[in-house]
């Protein structure tokens, strides 16, 4: 049963975020545990708004990347209702730890969040956060790009006369966390809160508040087309080994019996469906051109894409 997302699921998060939990009713499906019968009627999904991969709202609602894959997801599950609520990872994780089964459709695998989710195989495989700068800045970062046109993240956010923008509670993948850990007091860092992700750091680079920030190409491709600003904006791949590897989306589900038994289920139809080559499909189409370039080569130059190491 194909589920669509409405801004209603906003309104029904606020008022059930106290007391919903996802195994929940007499379902037709069931799971055994330790001899036990559980009855699955319901299962809850957590989604970030987090365009493009989902738009809940405005012109292009529903053409976001996962927004066209889930369904395919959610089909393996026909005899169970399916909802969905929409909150930051923060918020999913506080359901987490308060002992709630909840599933969340696209998260990074990190070794932390190993602990207390499991994971299914990856679906989806991304190009690694980028900086982006305004194109009129170029000479004051020359020095820090290399003759393969990729820039050294480390080597950058030391220079204090240089600002980077960057969001609270959020995973940049493996390489540029561990960067961003060890910076994140200094003084040319800004950290922003809320639930706008990049569309509060854009406008700040646009007027000069920052100087570059850390972001996906594909989420900036969709605030310029959004903000109608111009594509005055540089993407440039960070340089390192570790950064030149593709981060992967996964769906990620309480550490229960339920949760096992819905990632066992996601498993078995990424492997059957050819669900990677779709959802490589659908995310190329929100790529710049430099992206797509990157991307390409990246796919070239490794034998499996899902070769990334987890932190």
């Amino acid at each position: 049963m194909r589920t669509k997302l409405s801004l209603l699921f906003i309104s029904m998060f606020m008022t059930s975020l106290s007391s919903y939990c996802v195994a929940l009713g007499n379902g037709e499906s069931e799971i055994q545990n330790e001899g036990k019968r559980l009855p699955i009627g319901e299962i809850g999904w957590y989604i970030n708004d987090f365009p493009p991969y989902f738009v809940v709202s405005g012109k292009y609602k529903g053409m976001g990347i996962l927004d066209r894959l889930y369904p395919h997801i959610i089909d393996i599950f026909p005899d169970i209702k399916h909802q969905f609520f929409i909150t930051n990872n923060p918020g999913f994780f506080k359901r987490v730890d308060a002992g709630h089964n909840v599933c969340s459709l696209s998260l990074m695998k990190t070794k932390i969040r190993a602990e207390k989710v499991y994971f299914s195989k990856p679906y989806l495989h991304v190009l690694q956060n980028a900086v982006f700068i305004r194109g009129k800045d170029i000479d004051k970062f020359a020095n820090y790009i290399n003759e393969e046109g990729r820039i050294s993240l480390k080597e950058l956010i030391e220079d204090e006369t240089l600002t980077l923008g960057v969001m609270q509670g959020v995973s940049y993948g493996h390489g540029i966390d561990e960067i961003l850990r060890n910076s994140i007091n200094n003084k040319n860092v800004i950290t922003r809160k809320g639930k706008d992700f990049n569309e509060g750091l854009l406008k700040m680079l646009k007027l000069g508040r920052i100087d570059y920030m850390v972001a996906y190409d594909e989420s900036i491709q969709f605030l310029l087309k959004k903000l109608n600003f111009e594509s005055e904006y540089l993407f440039i791949p960070s340089a390192g080994d570790s950064v030149k590897l593709l981060n992967q989306g996964r769906v990620a589900c309480s550490k229960s019996p339920v949760g096992k038994w819905v990632i066992d289920k996601v498993n078995k139809a990424i492997e059957e469906e050819n669900i990677l080559s779709k959802s490589q499909g659908y995310y190329m189409e929100w790529l710049s051109d430099g992206a797509i370039q990157e991307y390409m080569k990246i796919l070239r130059e490794s034998n499996e894409p899902a070769k990334q190491e987890e932190k």
